[in-house]
């Protein structure tokens, strides 16, 4: 806000003027906040690295996507998490079926 718009302008100006100053201070530290969550994740997944007796230490697998931050990014993880499930699940009785048809035909061609 300039001087004179806070001398010589709308008094409702001011209460718009500090509002809109609160949403970016409360957006700034939402900002800052989920920064913080990204550096703990990515250092909570080194720590394994960081332990000194155990043997063979592997560091765990750093997220592959960004956290969902509205309701319609929580959706379409779901969707995503739930389609990849199915398709995994697909390919794993696939390859069961072809091995009992693999048996059941080894089976015919033994007896």
């Amino acid at each position: 806000m300039t001087e004179g718009q806070y001398w010589n302008g709308d008094p409702a100006l001011v209460k718009a003027y500090r509002k809109a100053d609160e949403y970016r201070l409360s957006r700034k530290n939402t900002e800052l906040w989920l920064q913080g969550m990204y550096v703990y994740e990515a250092i909570m997944d080194l720590s394994p690295i960081l332990r000194s007796f155990v043997k063979n230490p592997k560091p765990e697998k750093y997220s592959s996507e960004p956290y969902p931050l509205t309701e319609k990014e929580r959706k379409e993880r779901a969707e995503r998490k739930e389609k990849a499930d199915a398709e995994a699940l697909k390919a794993a009785l696939e390859a069961q079926a072809l091995a009992f048809n693999r048996a059941l035909s080894q089976e015919k061609a033994d007896g």
